[in-house]
């Protein structure tokens, strides 16, 4: 149980939320509710079965690492994880799962798939290259809050765009990346993603859908790769 790939994968997404429950579909959502995505950790840890509680993922990572090539088991009872080997031991007392919004995560999981199975306006693929073009254009310009997704009636391409939500100037500085797209239905649309939002996320490859839910006039972001899937709040003029 939690095996090497398995600590990868916890330690990637830690940067959207620092606690967790580690169960097969685990829910990462960051304090101010701009990213929710469910890890399917049972595609790379078939042994994991349970629901453990942890408060402190960074902490808890680095126990494990205290053990060289552990033995990984949980006591659902007394809630502890042993980690050991032949020379060392470890007993670490997890979070009870409850306290740990046990309910909310099973709300968000139906709001990931409601939002995923939501018609898309608009796909791309959303490259590992573009997210750290985009760190590396946050770096340099660090008043940047904003990538903006504009959709301008082209068949086959769109813009990507890194700025500024709210600006008192007409000009400002600006980097756009132009993106081909699988899916356009040519919906004009320009809708701001935070970029801390795009900060916190694994750097990875994407399919990322811009989905339109017309009762509401509301848009929405999601991302999907082999092993997850996040939706993303997004704002739109």
């Amino acid at each position: 149980m939690l095996n090497k790939d398995t600590q990868e994968v916890l330690k990637a997404y830690s940067s959207i939320s620092n606690s967790c429950i580690i169960q097969p579909v685990t829910v990462f959502v960051d304090e101010y509710k701009q990213v929710i995505s469910n890890v399917e950790l049972e595609k790379v840890d078939e042994k994991i079965n349970e629901e453990i509680g942890i408060y402190d993922l960074s902490n808890f990572l680095n126990a494990i690492s205290l053990v060289n090539e552990p033995e990984i088991e949980y006591d659902t009872e007394s809630r502890i994880v042993k980690i050991s080997n032949q020379n060392t031991e470890i007993e670490y007392l997890t979070s009870d799962p409850d306290i740990l919004g046990k309910d909310e995560i099973e709300k968000y999981k139906r709001v990931i798939e409601s939002t995923i199975k939501a018609p898309s306006v608009l796909e791309f693929n959303l490259s590992k290259d573009t997210i750290n073009q985009i760190k590396k254009a946050k770096g340099v310009f660090g008043d940047f809050d904003t990538v903006f997704l504009k959709n301008t009636n082209s068949t086959n391409s769109f813009i990507v765009e890194v700025g500024i939500w709210e600006t008192f100037s007409a000009k400002h500085n600006t980097v756009k990346f132009k993106v081909e797209t699988d899916i356009n239905n040519n919906q004009e649309f320009e809708v701001g993603i935070p970029i801390d939002s795009i900060l916190k996320i694994p750097v990875t490859d994407y399919q990322c859908s811009v989905k339109y839910n017309e009762k509401r006039d509301e848009y929405r972001v999601t991302l999907q790769n082999g092993i997850s899937k996040a939706v993303l709040a997004v704002k739109s003029h």
